[in-house]
């Protein structure tokens, strides 16, 4: 029997868009990441953490972008602003940050 992991992955990246965009749309949403997953982009100290949790809002300042494989926008780490790039595969959770138990997690593969 043959898998296309590829379609599959597909899927799951379309499905985490559309979640992280569902929960921006009610508003601050927690992301949480690997960042040792290729393609990420974070303050040097929070790189090469399995377990990074990020705060988003439409309502912040800098503009989140949605993109196809990525989410992109510039975040404050203590005071200092940097760009940030989550690609969905590294994301394996989601809620909102009123309401933690409005969430969705992913295994991982």
């Amino acid at each position: 029997m043959f898998i296309d992991y590829q379609s599959q992955n597909k899927g799951l990246v379309m499905l985490k868009k559309h979640a992280v965009q569902s929960f921006l749309e009610k508003g601050k949403t927690i992301i949480m990441l690997n960042s040792n997953i290729e393609g990420v982009v974070l303050p040097n100290h929070l790189m090469n953490n399995i377990h990074v949790k990020l705060s988003l809002s439409l309502k912040f300042t800098n503009p989140t972008y949605l993109l196809d494989d990525v989410i992109q926008t510039q975040l404050s780490f203590n005071g200092i602003t940097g760009n940030v790039v989550i690609p969905y595969t590294a994301i394996y959770g989601i809620y909102e940050d009123k309401n933690p138990i409005n969430s969705m997690f992913w295994e991982d593969d």
